[in-house]
């Protein structure tokens, strides 16, 4: 996962700095429940049963999972992971 390329592609986009590190920082959350919980070590080779668990685990903290699943959304468009990204588009 390139981080760095990741953000290259949001300020691109004409994203705020702001934004850019709060999608960042969803994108972490995410890979990080990945790598505990699923032992997956990129969201790259998540599923869509693996996002369904991490919204649920988001939402049973009684999070906004809405605002975190922007940023993973915006990682599945930049690394063109089209089932992914619409996924993500069509629950949030």
């Amino acid at each position: 996962m390139d981080i760095e390329a990741f953000k290259a592609y949001l300020k691109k986009n004409k994203k705020s700095a702001e934004t850019i590190q709060g999608y960042v920082k969803s994108l972490e959350f995410f890979v990080n429940f990945l790598k505990s919980n699923r032992q997956i070590n990129s969201p790259d080779k998540a599923s869509p049963i693996d996002l369904e668990e991490f919204v649920n685990w988001r939402t049973a903290l009684s999070e906004n999972v809405y605002m975190r699943c922007w940023g993973i959304r915006m990682y599945y468009e930049f690394k063109k992971l089209d089932r992914m990204e619409k996924i993500v588009r069509e629950w949030f």
